[in-house]
């Protein structure tokens, strides 16, 4: 019998910031019992676009924003949603899947999903479990350079009380009984790959979410001394450099499919050059 699982989120502006959000949460919905999204206090159509998937597995709860910048510069306010998110997690579902709302997770592991978790289950030290990440750099086709960001974090974990998401959300520790001891008796690693889209976005489209996480880590004194601007109207277009040879498949279903159609939208805008092909 498989090891039930519970999904978990949280996103703010996913309109305004074109956070693929419904695409993440598609990628791990067909493995999931239910699964619960954070709203941190939106100023769009955010909670309408989540009610738009139609499904009763999905409960949305209020987060918070108000006080982002008084958390400190170190990106809280993300752990902080992170956990809200957790706490509203059904405890009689003993794992919970963490995926970010720009992240994706192809549908060919979820049969791996289910065979680690029934190992993992089985022993009560692993806490987690691990995944390694590809990052895309502007196109959908260019992994970014190796050590450029993370290339592990947890995203499965025990839905125990004793994990929690810590500093600015990108991962996972546990506490109380099970404190983590060099990664010793706490994380199972595994081979797949969790998808990051955050930098695939278009030059012009870029700096509204850059804008966005610069004010969750800096005050406005250190925007200005580096010259940056204050507001999205007086951004300009992203440098990405030359964006970097193509280095990952052009064939679509390298990608999860829950991504398809928004990578042949902007392949259609004109700002993605390369020619996606299905094979």
């Amino acid at each position: 019998m498989a090891v039930p699982i519970v999904g978990f989120t949280f996103v703010r502006n996913a309109v305004k910031l074109d956070y693929p959000i419904l695409e993440a949460m598609r990628c791990i919905l067909p493995i999931c019992e239910e699964f619960v999204v954070v709203d941190a206090e939106s100023e769009d159509e955010t909670r309408d676009l989540i009610l738009s998937l139609d499904d009763t597995r999905i409960k949305i709860y209020p987060g918070t924003w108000a006080r982002a910048r008084e958390r400190g510069h170190e990106g809280y306010i993300l752990s902080d949603n992170t956990n809200i998110a957790l706490s509203h997690c059904n405890k009689s579902i003993p794992w919970a899947f963490y995926i970010q709302a720009d992240e994706g997770f192809h549908e060919a592991y979820h049969p791996q999903v289910k065979a680690h978790l029934e190992q993992a289950h089985a022993d009560q030290q692993i806490q987690a479990i691990g995944f390694q990440y590809r990052h895309f750099w502007r196109y959908y086709s260019k992994v970014a350079d190796e050590g450029l960001f993370y290339a592990k974090e947890s995203r499965l974990i025990r839905n125990n009380g004793n994990v929690l998401s810590w500093g600015d959300g990108q991962s996972f520790r546990a506490f109380g009984a099970h404190v983590m001891k060099d990664g010793q008796h706490f994380l199972r690693q595994t081979n797949m790959f969790m998808h990051h889209y955050g930098w695939a976005r278009s030059p012009q489209n870029m700096p509204r979410k850059a804008l966005a996480l610069d004010m969750i880590y800096h005050d406005d004194s250190w925007l200005k001394e580096r010259g940056l601007a204050l507001n999205v109207e007086d951004a300009q277009p992203w440098d990405y450099g030359d964006g970097g040879e193509p280095n990952f498949s052009l064939n679509l279903t390298a990608h999860p499919k829950p991504y398809h159609d928004r990578i042949l939208r902007h392949q259609a805008e004109g700002w993605v050059p390369n020619q996606f092909h299905v094979s």
